[in-house]
């Protein structure tokens, strides 16, 4: 979903943003790339190294991690579950959120 609509953990974070940025919206992407960051952050500590097998190792593993976009964990491929797919019209740049397609029960 586009960083205005996130709740929790996420609306918090997109608040702070807004006050550090003058009130501009961060990319519509930031807050994913924010989660990944948490994701492998997490899995460096988990791993205690930085040996790139052991991270990666450590990154499949996640569980229940909490981020800006809720509760993530991946499956054995890597793959986010649950979640929602969203779309968004590319008319501008950025793309402007449109609706949600599907989200994962």
């Amino acid at each position: 979903v586009g960083p205005d609509q996130l709740t929790g953990a996420g609306k918090t974070w997109y608040d702070e943003y807004l006050a550090a940025h003058d009130g501009n919206s961060p990319a519509t992407y930031t807050a994913y790339g924010n989660a990944a960051a948490a994701v492998t952050l997490a899995a460096l500590q988990a791993a205690g190294t930085n040996d790139r097998w052991e991270v990666l190792k450590a990154v499949m593993a996640t569980k229940d991690l909490p981020t800006v976009l809720g509760t993530t964990t991946l499956d054995a491929n890597g793959d986010a579950v649950g979640g929602s797919i969203s779309r968004y019209k590319v008319e501008t740049w950025p793309p402007a959120f449109d609706s949600i397609v599907s989200v994962a029960e």
